[in-house]
């Protein structure tokens, strides 16, 4: 099952790398320490930033903030690359967004414009 879900992360076309997203988290429902042993997390992160359709950005996502919560998310590359492209999501997608930019720790008071 995980190699099937590691595929689909990979796949050509957004759809099945949609679908595999959610798998990463029914494989974590059915067993934690298969997902947390292999690097289908550490793939999730990337394409976080790197993935260029929304749908499997907003999968991602709703994944990882499931998995590890939304303070491990708040990262400074990741709040930038989701905040930049926000009007790409969906409505959904967009409340996920902000609510985990609420939680992103600002390093310096200048950094409150970069983000607007």
């Amino acid at each position: 099952l995980v190699g099937a879900v590691q595929k689909g992360l990979v796949d050509k076309h957004p759809y099945p790398r949609r679908v595999a997203a959610m798998g990463v988290l029914k494989i974590y429902d059915l067993n934690p320490t298969a997902v947390r042993e292999t690097s289908l997390l550490d793939d999730l992160r990337k394409m976080l930033i790197a993935e260029l359709d929304a749908g499997v950005v907003g999968n991602c996502l709703i994944v990882l903030k499931e998995i590890d919560g939304v303070r491990t998310l708040a990262t400074k590359p990741i709040v930038y690359a989701l905040i930049n492209r926000i009007k790409s999501f969906s409505e959904w997608n967009q409340v996920l967004i902000l609510d985990l930019v609420s939680a992103y720790e600002l390093e310096t008071s200048e950094e409150t414009f970069d983000i607007m």
